[in-house]
């Protein structure tokens, strides 16, 4: 596979896994979150279930925000720099920047669930339950959603960044084959 589309391969890798614990989680969810048949009880323990799908769910979202960046930068180094881009493509030297993606994809999101393990760990929010999130709401703010939002900006302003100069390429072919013409 070429490099951009491998991107999207592990990607696509990635969201099956988390549908997977999505559809195993919605199967059975009175068995699997709750411990107790008690309401309170089980709002405030959590089952081992709970925690790891907290932690996938945690980590999931991290990981598949990096995977759009990291997509929409290779799709920008293409768009912005075409002469680079093919250079580095008949050089092979794409398989050094996609290891570095593969490796800081499944690295970088692990802080996360860590520090909101380590800070409460995670419970059920809510009822009947849908899956467990952390204790403390600071913690999942600048650990999951700040970041999360970071990395969706950047994305956002690439893409744009990216649209206006597949734009401004084809006004200028619009623009060329309206002079000629004329002439």
């Amino acid at each position: 596979m070429i490099f951009p589309t491998i991107l999207v391969f592990y990607m696509t890798i990635s969201i099956l896994i988390v549908e997977l614990i999505v559809l195993v989680s919605f199967m059975d969810r009175p068995t699997l979150f709750c411990g107790s048949p008690d309401l309170i009880e089980s709002l405030q323990s959590s089952t081992d279930f709970c925690k790891i799908n907290g932690i996938i769910e945690t980590y999931a979202i991290i990981h598949l925000a990096l995977w759009w960046i990291f997509n929409i930068c290779a799709i920008f180094w293409k768009v912005q720099f075409p002469f680079h881009s093919r250079y580095y493509d008949q050089t092979n030297k794409t398989r050094y920047v996609h290891i570095a993606c593969l490796v800081a994809a499944i690295i970088l999101p692990v802080y996360a669930p860590l520090a909101i393990a380590l800070n409460g760990g995670f419970v059920i929010t809510r009822f009947p339950p849908t899956g467990c999130l952390g204790r403390d709401v600071d913690a999942i703010f600048y650990t999951v959603i700040a970041p999360t939002t970071v990395i969706l900006s950047i994305g956002t302003t690439l893409l744009l960044l990216i649209l206006w100069r597949i734009r401004q390429h084809m006004r200028s072919h619009i623009f060329a084959g309206q002079q000629t013409k004329c002439c």
